[in-house]
C-alpha cells in the first residue's frame, strides 16, 4: 500500500510531501492486536487517532527523525484501517491495492482519503 502525507501551512501551501510503501498484510496483522481497544474506546477515539498520529508525523518532520516519520505514517494508516474496518464496514479486500492520502492542515485537521485500486 502506498501512503502519502502532505502537510500544509496557514496559506494552504504544501510544505511537506512524504510517500512510503508499506506491507499491508503486516499492517492487518499488527492491527488485530489493537482492534479490541479501538472497539472498547469507541468511534470518536478511533477517529481521533488519525489526527493524533498526524501531529506525531509533523513533530517527527520538525525533528528530522526519519524513523519516527515512517512510524507515525504507518500508525496513521493503521488507525485509518481500524476505523474503516470496525466502524465503516470496509474489508481487507477493499484496502488491497488502495492507497491512503493524508492531508495535514495547520489547525490540526486531517483529511484522509482512501483511493481504491483501479480495476
Amino acid at each position: 500500500m502506498i501512503i502519502q502525507v502532505r502537510v500544509f501551512d496557514e496559506a494552504q501551501k504544501e510544505i511537506v510531501f512524504y510517500q512510503t510503501e508499506i506491507n499491508l498484510q503486516g499492517l492487518f496483522q499488527v492491527a488485530k492486536s489493537r482492534a479490541k481497544t479501538f472497539r472498547e474506546k469507541g468511534s470518536a477515539f478511533a477517529q481521533g487517532a488519525v489526527p493524533f498520529f498526524g501531529a506525531e508525523f509533523v513533530k517527527a518532520v520538525q525533528n528530522d527523525d526519519e524513523k519516527a516519520i515512517e512510524t507515525s505514517a504507518m500508525q496513521a494508516a493503521m488507525a485509518a484501517w481500524l476505523y474503516d474496518s470496525i466502524y465503516g464496514d470496509v474489508t481487507e479486500a477493499m484496502y488491497e491495492g488502495s492507497s491512503l492520502q493524508f492531508n495535514l492542515h495547520p489547525m490540526g485537521m486531517v483529511v484522509c482519503n482512501r483511493v481504491p485500486a483501479r480495476s
